[in-house]
Parts: structure tokens; sequence; C-alpha cells
């Protein structure tokens, strides 16, 4: 658990504050389309897959060595650095990796959660024209106030 949650972690991080700057397009997080922006390829994120795995190596021996057969008193370090090591070289990976095979979507182009507005004005009309799951629907405020008298 100790060197695997590190990378998962350091990638989530990442790919919020630096590579999308706290933007995301709300539909697209639940379109299952390869046209949609975190679709990827074939709905797998091969960079944030090769973060994990770079940041889960440099810790891997240490953890091998940690059920009886210790390779190296680096090895051993290493390990007990384990989440710390991890996060860093999962996080420094996949921001490597994303600088040099840029994300689709325009997020970066963006100021730092420059666009909640957008996310927030679309949950209170509930979704927009092109979310599956959303019907066309007319005069939203007359369902919010439905709502609400209902919740009360």
């Amino acid at each position: 658990y100790c060197i695997f949650q590190g990378p998962v972690v350091g990638i989530v991080l990442i790919d919020y504050f630096f590579v999308r700057r706290g933007n995301l397009y709300l539909p697209d997080l639940y379109r299952h389309s390869s046209t949609a922006r975190y679709y990827f390829t074939k709905g797998f994120n091969i960079r944030a897959f090769a973060a994990f795995i770079v940041g889960s190596l440099l810790p891997l021996p240490g953890l091998i060595g940690s059920f009886g057969n210790s390779f190296s008193t680096a090895a051993d370090h290493m390990f007990s650095l384990g989440w710390i090591l991890s996060f860093l070289v999962g996080s420094l990976a996949y921001w490597i990796l994303c600088a040099l095979f840029k994300v689709p979507g325009d997020d970066a182009s963006y100021g730092f959660e420059e666009k909640v507005a957008e996310a927030e004005e679309m949950i209170c009309q509930g979704g927009d024209a092109l979310s599956p799951s959303c019907e066309a629907k007319g005069d939203t405020s007359l369902q919010v106030e439905e709502i609400e008298r209902n919740v009360i």
C-alpha cells in the first residue's frame, strides 16, 4: 500500500493543479465517448499508468526485501521513504509526460479555476444539452424552487 498509493495521489494532484489548472469540463467527466477530453486512449490514460509504474519502481526492491530477503541497505532505506519517494517520483514523471505529450482539451489555457463559474452554472441548471442523462429543460428556476420546497 505505502509505495503504490503515493504515485496515485501525486498524479491526481499534478493533473488538477498544474496540468489542468483546476479547470474541468463536467460533461466530459461522465461521457464515455472517444471525443470526450478525459477518454484518452480507449478510456485509458497511458501517461498516468507510466508515471504510476515509474513512481512505484524505486522503492519496490525494499518492499520485496521487507518480506525477509533484503537486497541491500539502500533498498531498505528507499523503502523507508516509500510513500514520499513514490509520490515525488510519480508526480515528476507525470508532469514530464504531460509536458512532452499534451493532454486533450483546453483546460490549461485558462487561469487557475477560471472555469469554476461555468461548472457551477451547469450544476445549477442540471447539466448540458450534450449530457446523455439530461433532457432539454425549460425554466430551471421553477424546478429549483420546487425541489427546495420538497426538501424543507
